[in-house]
């Protein structure tokens, strides 16, 4: 009986020990875990100040863009007529997608020249925008235009 009993308190004295080097090696797999979230949440958060970062560019380059071509489409219709409306272009997101407003400006009033404008201002601008667009590009070394102030009088 007392053998029996002896022989009992060391199946569960080695079953005790087998458990706590099982503890072991599961807090230790725990810290790693642990560490592991801790650099993961890290990534995340260096991953939102890259975003905004980039946001931030796309903003001041999306504004740089839109001022570069107003300027250059109001010259080339300031160069016709200092009467021709200024034109504007704005950049906005619709339908998940970037989309740019071409607009001309009179007196304060914003329109759109497809409803509200003679064919010589649209057709100027037209030619100011094919212009805009190949000063953002140089690669192209000829334009190749199919009468293009077909609308303007003299």
């Amino acid at each position: 009986m007392m053998l029996d009993t002896y022989k009992k308190f060391q199946e569960l004295k080695t079953d005790f020990d087998k458990k706590m080097v099982m503890r072991d090696i599961l807090i230790e797999q725990l810290k790693g875990y642990e560490k592991d979230i801790k650099l993961l949440e890290q990534e995340i958060e260096d991953g939102k100040k890259v975003e905004i970062m980039f946001q931030e560019i796309a903003q001041k380059t999306q504004q740089n863009v839109e001022e570069h071509i107003s300027n250059l489409v109001t010259l080339a219709l300031k160069s016709v007529s200092p009467d021709f409306p200024e034109f504007i272009v704005k950049f906005g997101i619709r339908r998940k997608q970037l989309e740019a407003d071409l607009l001309f400006k009179e007196d304060d009033v914003v329109y759109n020249p497809m409803y509200c404008s003679g064919g010589g201002p649209k057709d100027i601008a037209s030619f100011g925008l094919i212009i805009a667009n190949w000063s953002m590009d140089q690669t192209r070394a000829t334009i190749i235009l199919d009468e293009p102030f077909k609308q303007v009088s003299p």
